[in-house]
């Protein structure tokens, strides 16, 4: 099923006249689209011939491998300038010739074709490749193996008629019923489909098989190992393998011997095309079509299918918005653009990702949405925060902490070198890792403090450990570090290190008795330095040891330390009644609040502690000790009420009611003993009130005032402070036993004949 020897030869010689201009416009994976690494190569050498393997299954049945367009454009690059005179004989690239429509086969080796007529050559071309399943540039390179017709200026009669040199044997006339272009074309795509499906019917078969040099049986054969059904086909087609001489001269004629057309065919297809061995051609066309082709996101092809050499070897094909690539360990994977881009921007398979090994994925995670991309050394994300590279040791960490769907979320940032290893940032951190291969995440909360402190060569030096999160003392993020921890809370973030951070640890760091950091060590001198905490601060020399203080009580302390005597506790805060510090010394305690720092001892102190200190009824301390007039007991205020000492017993009392009691005489008074405490009244806009042997007195916003005699029983009746009346208002006033006192909402005169009058 070929033309004469002849016609070969003399197609070799056209070949040899055109072939310079025909490769200076051969796709390369540079000119067509940047592809994948490597080059396709323009000229052809010998050296890669395989006589059992001259073209790929993939390659050979590739019917999308072009489209009409294409082949059309590839035929106008062909032949820039075309000689042809004879209308009817136009090159191929301006051929308009009819058609026949032809039925179905039924055993499958081509679809069928239905006429329209007159058609374009490249037309023609695409219709059978997709009618019968075999590519078009196969079908272009054996219509120049053939007739040289892809790049013939002024092709003859002869050339269109048997084109394809289908039904044209060696040995005899060629068979007049495809004597046209069309039928040419067609019947050659039939013939090896024919070849396909009863592969056991024809003389060259996959496996061991002998093959001529020529159609002259003394020029010999010799076995060849046909590797797959493609080249098998080839060789029934045309049953001729290259002699050395034929091999020899690639672009000439060799010996009397020599053989061209298997050798042109492989020489034209590799020349125009790229490698035609490429494996993953089916794979690939598999996956462009679920994407939706065309239509889908990767758009129309660029290229066709290109050999790549590095990172193992593999093939590629580019296309408007994306490539394919396919090796036999990855399979196919599509890389559509923004990845696309930063791929070739590392050198594609050559480069520190090497071959694609998953498609993109859409990628949700607590910190943020993307895509992301597995390839066999790296993986490349895209999200908002654009598209980057994660690779190698980096990866692996990125990995352990759950990549993008992780707490970390996607790369905002490429891998930067550090003196000593690198760091890369995502969306909640950055990862640093050593170049031993040691890594750790600087949480969100964290990271912007560590930075700011120098980073890996700053104090802190590299991490030891990824930031985690603390919930006591009200909650916040730790990270230790070669030479010190970093704390964070809402106090913000510190860091604690050397011998105050050893103590630190002892007290159970920030979910300990010091709580959380709230301010940066300061050193007097080298041997001196102290840190503040929520808890305490921390106070280090190098000849004491550690002790925690409050800076408040610290300083209290220094000016009175003589009268207070030795520390007998560290400071403690509580978070009572607003909160604050308090410190046990020899002599007395000192607490330190918001109304200020002040000592509290003696019976004092005791009496205190039995109501709970600054956690109980009282509150913390709100002045100092009041020794007291002469013969006045002396007195001291804390939050909610005021503590009286009289030498003999410490009682609380109110210094507005206790005011007016000395006022009177006190216990030797009108009033007389105390028979009650102060006791608290809420009604009527609240105060306090106090019980005697000889009355009762009130302390209000209106003032302190007693009440006794006949008008506290007609007051009492009314039910006192919290009754009708309310809270009084001035002293009685008394004259002539009657007496007369005003309250809030009415006045009570009272007489012994008359008794009490309520006056509204």
């Amino acid at each position: 099923m070929a033309r004469t020897l002849s016609r070969a030869i003399a197609a070799a010689a056209i070949v040899i006249a055109v072939l310079s201009g025909a490769l200076a416009g051969a796709p390369s994976a540079t000119a067509a689209a940047p592809v994948a690494s490597g080059n396709v190569a323009a000229a052809v050498h010998s050296s890669g011939f395989d006589a059992g393997y001259i073209i790929s299954d993939d390659r050979f049945f590739d019917s999308n491998a072009m489209s009409e367009a294409q082949i059309q454009a590839f035929l106008n690059k062909m032949v820039p300038t075309c000689r042809a005179t004879d209308p009817n004989l136009p090159c191929l690239k301006s051929l308009y010739t009819s058609t026949n429509t032809r039925a179905p086969d039924p055993a499958g080796r081509c679809s069928g074709y239905n006429s329209e007529g007159y058609e374009t050559g490249a037309r023609i071309i695409w219709r059978v490749a997709q009618a019968c399943g075999i590519s078009p540039q196969v079908i272009m390179v054996m219509l120049q193996k053939e007739q040289g017709l892809i790049t013939s200026t002024k092709p003859d009669a002869w050339a269109y008629k048997a084109a394809m040199g289908a039904d044209c044997p060696d040995t005899s006339a060629c068979d007049t019923r495809y004597m046209n272009f069309f039928n040419q074309v067609y019947r050659a795509a039939w013939q090896m489909k024919e070849y396909t499906i009863h592969p056991n019917s024809w003389n060259h078969r996959v496996g061991w098989t002998s093959v001529r040099y020529h159609p002259e049986p003394s020029c010999g054969s010799s076995q060849v190992y046909i590797q797959n059904q493609a080249t098998a086909n080839l060789y029934n087609y045309t049953p001729y393998q290259p002699n050395d001489s034929a091999l020899a001269n690639m672009y000439g004629v060799g010996d009397a011997c020599g053989a061209y057309g298997n050798r042109n065919f492989w020489r034209d297809f590799n020349a125009w095309f790229g490698a035609s061995t490429v494996e993953g051609t089916t794979a690939i066309n598999s996956l462009y079509a679920s994407m939706g082709a065309d239509s889908g996101p990767l758009g129309s092809p660029t290229t066709g299918m290109l050999k790549v050499t590095e990172g193992g070897g593999g093939t590629a094909r580019a296309f408007v918005n994306g490539s394919i690539y396919w090796t036999s360990l990855t399979g196919a994977a599509a890389v559509l653009e923004p990845e696309r881009s930063l791929y070739f921007q590392y050198s594609g398979a050559a480069g520190p990702l090497g071959w694609p090994n998953s498609q993109r994925l859409s990628i949700t995670g607590p910190a943020g949405s993307g895509t992301g991309q597995s390839y066999t050394k790296a993986s490349i994300y895209s999200s908002a925060n654009g598209t980057f590279l994660v690779t190698g040791a980096m990866q692996q960490t990125y990995f352990a902490r759950g990549g993008a769907a992780g707490y970390l979320g996607f790369p905002i940032s490429a891998e930067i070198p550090f003196d000593g290893g690198t760091a890369q940032s995502f969306a909640q951190g950055t990862i640093y890792m050593q170049s031993n291969g040691w890594g750790g995440a600087v949480g969100a909360s964290l990271v912007s403090a560590y930075a700011k402190s120098g980073g890996p060569g700053g104090p802190l030096g590299w991490p030891r450990s990824d930031t985690s999160s603390v919930a006591a003392n009200g909650g916040g993020t730790g990270q230790a570090f070669e030479k010190g921890s970093l704390y964070g809370s809402s106090a913000g973030a510190f860091i604690v290190s050397g011998a105050i951070r050893d103590y630190y640890f002892t007290r159970g760091g920030s979910a300990g008795q010091l709580g959380w950091p709230t301010a940066t060590a300061v050193c007097e001198s080298a041997t001196q330095c102290r840190q503040d905490f929520q808890n305490g601060t921390v106070y280090w020399t190098q000849t004491g040891g550690f002790r925690v203080g409050s800076p408040a009580i610290e300083s209290y302390y220094l000016a009175n330390s003589a009268a207070l005597g030795a520390r007998q506790s560290e400071a403690v805060r509580s978070t009572d009644n607003g909160g604050g510090f308090g410190q046990t010394f020899a002599n007395g305690s000192v607490y330190s609040s918001a109304a200020g720092t002040f000592r509290v001892q003696g019976a004092v102190r005791d009496f205190y502690w039995r109501m709970n200190g600054s956690s109980g009824a009282l509150g913390w301390p709100a002045s100092e000790w009041n020794a007291g007039a002469s013969g006045r007991p002396g007195s001291q205020t804390f939050q909610k009420g005021t503590l009286y000492y009289d030498g003999k017993s410490v009682y609380i009392g109110d210094p507005a009611i206790e005011q007016i009691w000395w006022s009177t005489g006190a216990a030797g008074g009108t009033l007389g003993q105390k028979t009650s405490g102060v006791i608290v009244i809420p009604q009527n806009g609240g105060g306090r009130g106090q019980a005697f042997q000889g009355g009762s007195v009130y302390a209000s916003a209106a003032g302190a005032f007693a009440v006794s005699g006949g008008v506290l029983t007609t007051y009492f009746s009314l039910g006192g402070s919290a009754g009708a009346l309310g809270w009084p208002t001035a002293a009685a006033t008394c004259s002539n036993g009657t007496c007369v006192q005003t309250f809030q909402t009415g006045t009570i005169t009272y007489s012994p004949s008359t008794g009490g009058i309520v006056t509204r």
